[in-house]
């Protein structure tokens, strides 16, 4: 008896002794290796779904955050006019107004008032303008400009575009989203019917390698 179990033990020990054959750890090796890609892939995988999520819910609320905007503004104005572009001579003219059916990349939300002698021409108190500088693929950042006269300035001496002419194209304004593009004729902003503005959008977000978007259309109307 004795012999057995001092022969198992001394084969247990020759077993701990071996090591690992070549085959063995090759083997070993592989699997760790499947293993070590599986974890990659989902590591990858898992992170791709949550810059797309993430993006996604950036685009959600740029968009909020843009209409929201835009409705105040709207709602606190009595006139809109559509405009090709900023560029000055796009913007520098009443005939350069969009008329119904026309689109442009810059809309202007007038805010007039009765002047206190109601004999007297009414009154324009703020300005307030949203303009798309498109490059070559026809997106680029959302920019807005205010203009306010709070003892407001005559109609009759004063147009929009007169007010305007001192803003230069490449003038430091608020980027309100980083990245649109226009989709009504290559244009972010319609003339529908010369009484309301609709918005046809492109909202883009991410980086060059990876870009979620989204479209989105919406119309607004000066309270008139």
């Amino acid at each position: 008896m004795n012999l057995k179990i001092q022969s198992r033990k001394q084969s247990l020990w020759e077993m701990k002794d071996r090591g690992f054959t070549f085959v063995e750890i090759m083997f070993t090796l592989l699997i760790m290796g499947f293993v070590s890609l599986g974890m990659y892939q989902f590591l990858v995988d898992s992170t791709k779904i949550i810059f797309v999520s993430t993006e996604k819910n950036d685009v959600v609320n740029h968009i909020r955050q843009f209409t929201g905007e835009m409705e105040n503004v709207a709602r606190s104005a009595n006139v809109a006019y559509i405009y090709k572009s900023f560029a000055t001579t796009d913007r520098n003219a009443v005939s350069k107004r969009m008329s119904d059916g026309q689109s442009g990349n810059l809309v202007v939300f007038i805010s007039i008032k009765p002047d206190a002698n109601p004999l007297n021409p009414d009154l324009i108190t703020k300005i307030v303008g949203y303009f798309l500088t498109p490059d070559g693929s026809g997106a680029g950042p959302l920019k807005k400009f205010e203009l306010n006269y709070p003892n407001g300035v005559s109609v009759s001496t004063n147009t929009p575009e007169s007010l305007m002419s001192g803003l230069s194209p490449t003038g430091n304004y608020v980027q309100v989203i980083d990245i649109v593009q226009g989709l009504s004729s290559g244009y972010l902003f319609y003339n529908f019917m010369n009484r309301s503005v609709m918005i046809k959008a492109r909202f883009k977000e991410g980086n060059s390698a990876k870009q979620v978007t989204n479209t989105y259309n919406f119309t607004i109307s000066p309270r008139g």
